[in-house]
């Protein structure tokens, strides 16, 4: 067993950093299990500020493409790899990624509809394309073109190896959240901009400055002026806000964030195994690698 420098040590060792990382994973994936399983499914009417946990419908707030298969979805992911050569080794380097994390979508449930931020989500989502040497045409095609991607190499043009990959959610689609849910960035923003916007108007309409001079000398006073804004700031209150709250990351980092096309059970069910693998299989490498740099150092038969 030789690694690629040729040392069988460094070898090993990266063996157990392996192992290693995929011990600590296994602990990752059964804290976001136990997370799943420990919070109550909520109805989108009556969330509550804080972790929440979803299940609905999956609609996109504007129109949305996956740009390989070319089909409306409420979220995309996609990579597209090439096959590379090194001496007489092949491995597959990934040329392009992207997903629609900056694109919204809404949760539908039978009570109401809630806005997701995707951003940041850990996606747990199967590949609806996973093809290797698939067909340049159509979206693939435009889409290797945006990326700059040269699909010939070689002589006489011969074509590189090509891999590619989409998962989405597709229109319509059941969805798992697992997220934070709080108000919306920017509203603040919004609301103060509303106030001022309807206090310059006032000031611009002789009638309304007269009504609010209520002592009839002619001027506003500061605290009629004051009570001219409370009204405005009341009044644009009671207004209808679009997504007052949206489901995404812990601003704090705090909290999971996952998306899910899988239902509850079956999601956590997933989790337990994979962790248990991850930490039992993580083990068993890190002890091989140990054992194995003990034995080259000539340490295993003296212990």
């Amino acid at each position: 067993m030789r690694g690629s420098h040729g040392s069988p040590t460094v070898a090993f060792a990266l063996l157990g950093i392996v192992g290693c990382v995929l011990f600590a994973h296994g602990f990752v994936l059964w804290r976001r299990k136990r997370a799943i399983e420990d919070t109550p499914t909520s109805k989108i009417r009556s969330v509550a500020l804080g972790a929440a946990e979803l299940e609905g419908i999956a609609r996109p707030k504007d129109p949305l493409v996956a740009p390989v298969s070319g089909l409306s979805c409420a979220w995309y992911h996609y990579r597209i790899e090439r096959e590379t050569h090194s001496g007489n080794e092949r491995e597959w380097t990934t040329v392009a990624s992207g997903d629609s994390a900056d694109w919204p979508f809404y949760l539908e449930d039978e009570t109401g509809r809630v806005r997701v931020d995707p951003k940041g989500a850990t996606a747990e989502i199967p590949n609806q394309i996973h093809e290797t040497n698939p067909e340049i045409t159509g979206p693939l095609a435009q889409l290797l073109t945006d990326h700059g991607i040269d699909c010939t190499s070689g002589w006489f043009g011969n074509r590189s190896r090509l891999r590619v990959s989409e998962a989405r959610i597709d229109l319509g689609a059941r969805v798992f959240v697992y997220g934070v849910a709080q108000a919306r960035h920017g509203m603040l923003e919004e609301r103060r901009f509303q106030i001022a916007a309807r206090l310059a108007e006032i000031k611009q309409d002789p009638a309304a400055m007269k009504a609010a001079d209520l002592d009839g000398d002619g001027e506003v006073s500061l605290e009629e002026w004051d009570a001219i804004r409370e009204r405005v700031s009341a009044d644009v209150d009671r207004a209808p806000v679009a997504d007052r709250v949206v489901i995404a990351r812990d601003p704090l980092g705090a909290s999971l964030f996952v998306l899910s096309t899988r239902p509850r059970a079956a999601l956590a069910h997933s989790l337990s195994w994979r962790a248990l693998g991850s930490v039992f299989g993580g083990a068993a490498l890190a002890l091989v690698s140990l054992a194995l740099l003990l034995e080259r150092f000539g340490m295993l038969g003296r212990m």
